[in-house]
C-alpha cells in the first residue's frame, strides 16, 4: 500500500476516486494542491465531491454531477474543459473510468491533466499552417504570373527568329532585329523587377 501511495502521489495529474454516493474515497497530492490553489477548498475523504465544485461558475455543479452519474452507470468518459484562472484560462483533459468489482460499478476514478501548453502549441501550429498555406498560394500565383511574363518575350523572339529564317527579303532583317531587341529589353526589365522584388 505504501508503494502504491507513493506512485499515486508522484503523478503530476490530478487523480481522485468517488464512490456510488459521490463521496470522495481517495485522491493524490496533485488533486489536493489544485483544490487548495484554484478553489480555496481543502478536500476531505468522505465528503461529497460536488461540495468541492465552486459556486461561481453557473452550471458547473450540474455538469460534474452528470459526469459522475454517467461514470457510475459504467460509462467511461473523456472531456476537455477550459477554466479561467488569474486572467488566463487553463485547459484540462478529464477522463473518468468506472471502478468495477465483481461486475458491479462501485465508484469512478477521475484523471485530470493540464493540457494548456499543448492546446496553445496546437493553436499556434494551426495558425502557422494557415499562414503557410496562404503564402504558398501567393507563391503559386507569383510563379505562374512570372513564368507567363518571362515566356511571352521569349516566344516573341523565337517567332521573329523564325521569320528571319523564312523571309526571302533580307532587307526586313533589320526590322526583325529591332523587334527582337525590344523583346529582349522587356525581358531584361522584367527579370530586374523580379530581382528587386
Amino acid at each position: 500500500e505504501a508503494n502504491l501511495r507513493s506512485i499515486f502521489n508522484t503523478i503530476e495529474d490530478s487523480i481522485w476516486l468517488v464512490n456510488k454516493t459521490s463521496d470522495l474515497i481517495d485522491y493524490n497530492s496533485a488533486f489536493y494542491k489544485k483544490c487548495r490553489q484554484d478553489c480555496g477548498i481543502r478536500p476531505e475523504r468522505g465528503r461529497n465531491i460536488l461540495d468541492l465544485v465552486p459556486d461561481d461558475v453557473p452550471g458547473l455543479r450540474d455538469l460534474w454531477k452528470s459526469r459522475y452519474e454517467s461514470g457510475l452507470k459504467g460509462k467511461p468518459g473523456k472531456y476537455v474543459d477550459r477554466y479561467p484562472r488569474d486572467g488566463d484560462g487553463r485547459t484540462y483533459e478529464i477522463k473518468t473510468y468506472p471502478i468495477v468489482e465483481d461486475d458491479n460499478v462501485t465508484g469512478i476514478t477521475v484523471y485530470s491533466r493540464d493540457i494548456t501548453n499543448q492546446t496553445r502549441a496546437e493553436s499556434l501550429l494551426r495558425m502557422q499552417n494557415e499562414e503557410l498555406t496562404k503564402i504558398n498560394a501567393e507563391l503559386d500565383r507569383f510563379v505562374y504570373s512570372a513564368s507567363h511574363d518571362l515566356r511571352a518575350p521569349l516566344m516573341s523572339v523565337k517567332g521573329l527568329l523564325n521569320m528571319i529564317k523564312t523571309d526571302p527579303d533580307r532587307d526586313n532583317a533589320g526590322q526583325y532585329l529591332e523587334l527582337i531587341a525590344k523583346s529582349v529589353n522587356k525581358l531584361d526589365h522584367f527579370i530586374s523587377d523580379i530581382i528587386n522584388y
